[in-house]
């Protein structure tokens, strides 16, 4: 009980220290947003002020005011859709004192007279070729709602399959992939994440973006040999009252949120769903209690010029029963999650800030089937968190932190590949402590560098983990870099219980990377990165009859990923498009012999793209193709009786699958509505995710039994927006 005593009284003691050193006295900024070429006014120009991440707009006279800044110099940066992108303009804040500038935008010289944005769907204004925002996420076809799913039009992301949200990161494990959210890490965010088809407990409403980093991490990531998928929390309750609810064939939502004080925000957003889709997924006749159900709160709250409370919740609740009397056949699901955090950011002289953060986790999940599970798991988690950065304009900046977390958790019983399973009870306090710096050391030139130190109560030290970056601006469009860093991560609950008692080992890995960011002038911004990954003393199944079961799990001494990611996006025009691209080779090897990984995929692509037909109609589309993956066969031994051959020796067809929806929006009782219709898999085509070779006694012969992945699905809905 000393951890969470001591946590608490540091957390106190800083934050009663900080408000009272920090509570003084802000300044206000005010202006004018005008045409640089008519002198009219523009309305609705969003203006972003730094290094306070405050945002505003402008009014019908061009207006706007942001208050409670602290004193300091920053910078204010101003976006409209029709407006060519502008030059930030530097002002300086005094307390007590209101600072007058003017911002004046140019116009395109083509603007179109019709932009189209669904309820809750913006056209990727914001989008960038390594994440998603909120409306990239909303508006894609095939994604069951779920913003995990819609990130495989990120390069580097992938799923499991169509039934199966877990995302994994190059050929890592969906246990490798560390989500972050508001600097703190969230444990497993799946609906039935044990069963053969899960979904994420995400609501796509509740955050702005979504963006997943595959190579050259920062210092700041730690326990990962993966990468990290960032959450970022929407704010947009900060311009005024805003609501909106979706109604579709297989999930309903609800979302609200408000100003929090002077530049602050909260929102609440929930979503339940009657999972009609498991009917198809498990074959069964009668379904009852198919159900889950999410909430997210999160809020910001200005307490001073200097000092922002922050706040969130994450919960998540499931429960599903399938059952067919004919063939015997049953699944009992259950499951419950919640996260709950708050911190406080301080802005100690208008350059560095103090971010601190403090949270609680708690799960539990249960499962058993017909089939031969019976598993029950439970784990509770304490994060502490607190991190300090110079963001000031000068060629120097710095960052450094440190992070604390105590877990305990206890997994027990059988799943259907494995008849016997050693409980895995453990208690465990991790620690964390890094620091980098960044430098203009010549125009153009960037160079950062990095040291990350973790230690584990039960796993002893990691290897110290140097990060190198540099990057060279070799024109406005067009920058190139390189990376070289060591990463670590100690095991995980699950990968303990499934390893049967055998003991794994810390995991590290080395990285060498390259990449190129680059925009054209013909509307289009891509990047494209290189990497190789070479790993020691990682933790993957030693048998992998279907890629989406969880299977024996062993210590490979070492291991390779080599992998190219493609990134292009357009997103100015009638046509917005996005494509993916991603090309991996990976390899592991366990006592002298190599096999492939469960997740080498020689190639992925995944191509979306939106077209305005007019005010009132769009169309979206999607195509993914991709090979398919590793497996290891079961080969006949005669008589009925079926061995293993050589680990991931075999692969499964290539997949392929084409989504669309049609949209109509206008204008219904004071919101703005949309009314979609969508077709996932429309093509029908029928993509297989498990192969298994079966003997079937009456005949006295082997079959091969195919399972296959989600079917042609139609889907409608309606969404409706109210306010900012």
């Amino acid at each position: 009980m000393r951890f969470p005593r001591v946590v608490a009284l540091c957390v106190l003691v800083l934050l009663v220290g900080r408000a009272q050193s920090f509570g003084g006295g802000a300044g206000e900024l005010a202006g004018r947003v005008l045409d640089a070429d008519s002198g009219e006014p523009v309305q609705g120009a969003q203006i972003l002020v730094l290094p306070w991440q405050r945002a505003g707009s402008s009014a019908r006279d061009g207006g706007f005011s942001i208050r409670a800044l602290s004193p300091g110099e920053g910078r204010a940066a101003v976006q409209c859709p029709s407006c060519l992108p502008a030059a930030p303009i530097s002002f300086l804040i005094k307390e007590g004192e209101t600072t007058t500038i003017e911002l004046r935008v140019r116009r395109q010289l083509l603007v179109e007279k019709v932009v189209v944005e669904a309820p809750g769907l913006p056209l990727a204004k914001n989008a960038v070729p390594g994440g998603l925002d909120r409306g990239e996420i909303a508006g894609l076809p095939g994604t069951l709602g779920d913003p995990l799913r819609a990130m495989i039009a990120v390069p580097g992301v992938a799923t499991v399959n169509d039934y199966k949200a877990e995302i994994r990161l190059g050929a890592g494990e969906p246990e490798d992939t560390l989500f972050r959210l508001d600097g703190i890490v969230v444990e497993n965010p799946y609906h039935f994440r044990w069963a053969r088809g899960s979904t994420a407990a995400l609501n796509p409403e509740a955050f702005d973006q979504l963006s997943a980093r595959t190579a050259a991490l920062g210092a700041d990531v730690g326990n990962t040999v993966s990468g990290l998928i960032e959450l970022s929390p929407t704010e947009r309750g900060a311009e005024g009252l805003v609501a909106g609810m979706s109604a579709g064939s297989l999930s309903t939502s609800a979302f609200t949120g408000g100003p929090a004080g002077e530049g602050g925000s909260w929102l609440a957003a929930g979503r339940y769903s009657n999972l009609a889709i498991y009917r198809s997924l498990y074959g069964v006749r009668r379904v009852n209690v198919p159900d889950f159900g999410d909430l997210s709160l999160r809020t910001r709250r200005p307490i001073s010029g200097r000092l922002d409370l922050v706040a969130g919740v994450l919960a998540l609740g499931s429960g599903l029963s399938t059952s067919d009397p004919k063939e015997g056949r049953s699944n009992h699901l259950s499951a419950g999650s919640a996260l709950g955090y708050t911190g406080l950011d301080v802005d100690i002289d208008g350059r560095k800030r103090l971010s601190a953060r403090i949270a609680w986790q708690g799960t539990h999940q249960s499962a058993k089937s017909s089939e031969g599970d019976d598993l029950t798991s439970q784990q509770n988690t304490l994060q502490f968190r607190l991190d300090l950065a110079d963001e000031q304009e000068g060629r120097l900046h710095w960052k450094t932190g440190l992070e604390a977390i105590r877990s305990e958790g206890t997994i027990m019983g059988v799943i259907q590949t494995l008849e016997s399973l050693q409980s895995v009870r453990a208690r465990s306090l991790r620690t964390g402590a890094y620091a980098s710096i960044a430098m203009e050391s010549i125009p153009r030139l960037t160079l950062d560098a990095g040291v990350r130190a973790d230690r584990d109560s039960r796993f002893g030290a990691a290897p110290v983990q140097p990060r190198l970056r540099a990057s060279w601006q070799a024109t406005e469009s067009f920058r190139v870099w390189g990376a070289a860093s060591r990463y670590a991560q100690f095991p995980r609950y699950d990968q303990e219980f499934l390893a049967q008692g055998q003991p794994l080992k810390l995991s590290t890995a080395d990285e060498l990377a390259a990449g190129v960011e680059f925009k054209p002038s013909w509307n289009i911004e891509g990047e494209a990165t290189a990497y190789v990954r070479r790993f020691n003393d990682i933790a993957a199944e030693i048998v992998n009859r279907s890629p989406d079961l969880p299977e024996a799990m062993g210590r490979f001494q070492r291991g390779t990923t080599r992998g190219v990611e493609l990134a292009l996006l357009r997103q100015r025009g009638r046509l917005r498009a996005r494509l993916a691209a991603t090309f991996l080779r990976a390899t592991e090897t366990r006592d002298g012999v190599e096999s492939r990984r469960n997740w080498d995929q020689p190639y992925r692509f995944d191509l979306s793209a939106a077209y305005v037909l007019s005010e009132h109609w769009e169309l979206r589309s999607r195509f993914e193709a991709a090979s398919g993956l590793p497996f290891s066969p079961l080969e006949p031994a005669g008589g009925g009786v079926r061995i293993f051959g050589p680990l991931n020796s075999s692969r499964l067809p290539a997949t392929a699958r084409l989504d669309v929806r049609a949209a109509w929006q206008r204008k219904l009782w004071s919101a703005r509505a949309s009314f979609y219709f969508e077709i996932d898999n429309a093509l029908d085509r029928r993509n297989i995710r498990s192969q298994e070779l079966l003997w079937d006694p009456r005949k006295s012969q082997y079959f091969v039994h195919e399972e296959s992945a989600m079917p042609l699905i139609p889907g409608l809905g309606l969404e409706l927006l109210w306010g900012s």
